[in-house]
């Protein structure tokens, strides 16, 4: 791939400057991408069975419980990924959620709640506009002197 000038040219001062090898960086840009999928844990008791129904071998992300390389596109057909049982994840995206969890927190534990915070407040901001001028109104009714 060629790549511009002006990206080698910093990134090499970079490299240099942060005293990180330059190695294999730029020759990385000429290699097919890594595939992989995310199965949710929530939603099969083994990933076995789904690696099976998928035809996908037991090659696991190391740093992600869960994360296995693929050499298979997702169609976007598949009962499964509808099912939410697995998504395409590129297997680096995989790691912040791993820190995330390692920090001291559980990422799903934490989409919970999310979701819940989501259920609650959404009505309110939805309908805040449309009733703002009662709200208003309320809020100034006892505030004059009188």
């Amino acid at each position: 791939m060629k790549l511009p000038t002006v990206f080698t040219d910093r990134m090499n001062d970079f490299l240099k400057s942060s005293d990180i090898p330059s190695e294999g960086f730029f020759e990385s840009f000429d290699k097919e991408p890594l595939k992989g999928i995310r199965i949710n844990r929530i939603k099969v008791d083994s990933y076995d069975q789904v690696l099976d129904a998928l035809g996908i071998d037991n090659d696991p992300v190391t740093w992600c419980d869960g994360g296995f390389y693929t050499t298979i596109e997702s169609s976007g057909k598949d009962p499964y990924y509808h099912a939410g049982v697995y998504y395409p994840q590129e297997p680096s995206a995989m790691l912040p959620a791993q820190v995330l969890a390692a920090l001291g927190g559980s990422v799903p534990q934490y989409s919970a709640t999310m979701s819940t915070v989501l259920v609650v407040v959404g009505p309110i901001i939805i309908a805040y506009p449309f009733f703002q001028k009662y709200f208003v109104k309320g809020l100034t009714v006892g505030s004059g002197k009188g």
